[in-house]
């Protein structure tokens, strides 16, 4: 009877405490955690990497698809949103270019130059009223954003709205004072009515 009950006690001994194996499972499953983000940052890096390369290459279509994967591997971080919404607009690929300007304004906000990039993807789409509305508001959040201006002025002068294309201008030009080609449309529209102050711009 003794000699078994030192080896019940030797057995007890042997096994591991709840805690030992509590520790042993949370070890494990930190490893699996670092290893499984330590993929995620390869996989984002090498994509991120080749898109840039295929784009500096002139293959917008293979940067798109290499950034789309970047911005699956690290849906947290907006540069390959951004990234893919250029390479997207550079191959003609424009509803391409509206969902990443979307997904990166979810991820990162939206901004002036989100809106008016989104304006200039709509326009390139055929989506004039979509694209002007964009551009009004990139307007309300940056009142001197020169890209916003210029694309308003420009739909304003393709509308034959002459009053509101003067005024978009005489914005830009005040934004812009070196933007020779606002300057000289804006000159063009005043010349026939005030020849004074078209002068200078022509």
């Amino acid at each position: 009877m003794p000699a078994r009950a030192t080896n019940s006690g030797e057995a007890a001994c042997r096994r591991p405490p709840a805690t030992r194996l509590v520790w042993a499972a949370l070890a494990l499953a930190l490893i699996a955690a670092l290893a499984a983000a330590l993929l995620v940052a390869l996989v984002y890096a090498h994509h991120l990497g080749e898109g840039d390369r295929a784009l500096a290459e002139g293959d917008p279509a293979a940067a798109l698809a290499a950034y789309s994967v970047a911005a699956a591997a690290a849906p947290w971080d907006p540069a390959p949103l951004d990234r893919a919404a250029q390479a997207a607009m550079a191959a003609g690929r424009y509803a391409d270019a509206e969902r990443s300007l979307r997904q990166l304004a979810g991820r990162a906000g939206w901004t002036a130059d989100l809106h008016r990039r989104l304006g200039d993807a709509l326009h390139a789409r055929g989506e004039a009223g979509a694209a002007v509305a964009a551009w009004e508001a990139a307007l309300s959040a940056d009142p001197e954003n020169t890209g916003a201006l210029r694309a308003l002025a420009g739909a304003a002068i393709q509308a034959r709205d002459w009053e509101q294309a003067t005024l978009l201008l005489q914005r830009l030009v005040a934004a812009a004072p070196d933007d020779a080609a606002a300057r000289y449309h804006l000159g063009l529209l005043l010349a026939p009515y005030l020849p004074e102050q078209a002068a200078p711009h022509l």
